[in-house]
């Protein structure tokens, strides 16, 4: 794995759980595969980078937020 071009979000806790909360709402109302039911009690979450590019932006490389 290639070290070379990381980036590094520095993200309050609070925001990622608003953020996990909200996707897992929208992901559970939206149908699966065959067009089954997503199951509430799934307790896997997933956080894209992709769908939160913009919001993600401010927090590049924020080293400063982990003393604060």
């Amino acid at each position: 794995m290639a070290t070379k071009n990381l980036k590094f979000y520095i993200v309050p806790t609070y925001q990622i759980n608003k953020w996990l909360k909200k996707d897992f709402k929208e992901w559970v109302s939206t149908p699966g595969k065959n067009n089954r039911p997503h199951d509430p009690k799934n307790k896997k979450r997933n956080l894209s980078q992709e769908k939160h590019a913009r919001e993600l932006t401010k927090y590049l490389n924020q080293w400063e937020k982990l003393w604060e």
